[in-house]
């Protein structure tokens, strides 16, 4: 996990802690080192496509035994099939308890008409039925409640009008206040020089020298490809974040508990990285794929036949 920036996704449970479809997001990013501030932000899709229902997001914490407390973030909105909060707070006291960011492992999402949703930050198994907030256990309701007013609509949304491109600005301005703090005249000592240089090497450049080494696939235009997870496109650049939510990836991942990292060379020499998608080919499979965008399919051995063939569907890494 990136200890500035990382994103983690969020999955509907049914009442017996069944993990279900992936329904949203959460990206938590650090404005600068220097700073102590960070937005947390929630994007979920609601397959339920409801008017409103109000959503309250609890961030928790498992300890050795395995028990799981949960600390209140915020409530907000889910409207229409969508829903959004951005919560500007403390990296290192994140709820005002005296708890960083890092000092939890993921968020639970409770909402009014009963529906749990949860994302754990390491993507390991959670029992949101276990998670205590408040002082007791969550509960599915069976009935939901009234549909909040437009007044009370309006003061949940209030904070989620910022654009990815206003929040990016804010974050650089930050960022430029802090560098203009710091003293100028001080020498980089050597330890933040081997910072700076891995900061400027690239995730996927960080993930191929690190990961665990995938084989091989039979098609030589691959130089090599790792094994990753869902979790970790949140270390690349933010024009990837949208894989985050995308159902034929998700769908993919349950299946066969892993991603493929690739770095590929293109017709023209150039080096790429792409992500790929485990699958067995077929026209079906085909089809899905090309809706989400995966239309390239590559098997791991070269075949007459592509049908019933194991190998990736893939999308290009944006850089």
């Amino acid at each position: 996990m990136n200890q500035g920036r990382f994103v983690s996704y969020i999955y509907r449970y049914n009442r017996d802690d069944e993990r279900c479809e992936n329904s949203g997001f959460v990206k938590v990013q650090r404005m600068s080192r220097a700073s102590d501030k960070c937005r947390i932000h929630i994007g979920m899709k609601d397959y339920k496509m409801r008017p409103q229902t109000v959503c309250t997001a609890y961030l928790f914490s498992v300890d050795g035994a395995g028990r799981a407390d949960g600390e209140k973030l915020s409530e907000f909105m889910l409207c229409n099939g969508n829903g959004e909060l951005k919560k500007d707070t403390s990296w290192n006291n994140v709820t005002g308890e005296g708890n960083a960011v890092t000092d939890y492992d993921g968020i639970l999402i409770r909402c009014d008409d009963g529906d749990i949703y949860c994302t754990r930050w390491n993507d390991k198994d959670v029992k949101p039925s276990e998670i205590d907030v408040s002082g007791r256990k969550i509960e599915f309701k069976e009935n939901a409640p009234d549909i909040p007013d437009a007044a009370e609509y309006a003061e949940y949304t209030e904070n989620i009008q910022l654009s990815e491109d206003e929040y990016k600005d804010e974050a650089a301005e930050d960022e430029q206040v802090a560098e203009e703090k710091q003293d100028i005249q001080d020498r980089q000592t050597a330890e933040e020089a081997e910072i700076n240089a891995a900061e400027e090497e690239t995730a996927c450049g960080r993930m191929m020298k690190t990961y665990p080494r995938l084989p091989l696939l039979d098609d030589k235009r691959f130089i090599e490809c790792v094994r990753i997870v869902p979790q970790d496109i949140g270390s690349m650049d933010m024009a990837n974040w949208k894989l985050g939510t995308n159902s034929f990836l998700s769908h993919g991942y349950y299946n066969y508990k892993y991603l493929m990292l690739g770095k590929i060379l293109f017709g023209n020499k150039e080096e790429k990285y792409v992500i790929g998608v485990p699958g067995v080919y077929s026209n079906k499979e085909k089809y899905l794929a090309n809706m989400f965008g995966f239309t390239v399919f590559i098997p791991v051995k070269n075949m007459r036949t592509m049908t019933g063939n194991f190998g990736y569907w893939i999308v290009e890494v944006a850089e």
